[in-house]
């Protein structure tokens, strides 16, 4: 949700760079297939994630990447809301994971919020959030 003092026209925009779709898409594939590059190349230079910078989120990304042997990433409800500072893509995802071992790894159903800013001219991910869908 994300609230507003007034409602301005700017808010109302309902057309959208292709660019962001695509850069949110990509970045769903990238996470499912492991291609660390690619995933954390849809990323800006000052995103952090629990006190990590983006280097250490790689390793942290790559680490997982190697413990399981399989990732599974599905985005429904997709929704890109605009904002004259930045993009918000909300969707539901839903996560599930096999470890390299064989047997089943991490699974989590929830609402995830990326915030996205133009950077280099391309759409990169400054933020992010997630709470868990009981």
């Amino acid at each position: 949700m994300v609230i507003y003092p007034e409602l301005k026209k700017e808010f109302l925009k309902n057309d959208f760079d292709q660019t962001l779709v695509t850069t949110f898409e990509n970045w769903v594939k990238a996470w499912g297939t492991k291609d660390i590059d690619t995933y954390i190349g849809t990323y800006s230079k000052s995103f952090s994630f629990n006190g990590m910078s983006l280097s250490k989120y790689r390793d942290y990304k790559n680490g997982l990447n190697k413990k399981y042997s399989e990732i599974k990433v599905a985005a429904e409800n997709v929704r890109y809301n605009y904002h004259p500072k930045y993009h918000v893509v909300t969707f539901v995802q839903n996560y599930a994971s096999k470890l390299a071992s064989g047997g089943q790894g991490f699974q989590s159903l929830g609402t995830k919020m990326l915030y996205f800013v133009k950077e280099d001219g391309a759409y990169k991910i400054i933020n992010e959030s997630y709470t868990n869908l009981h």
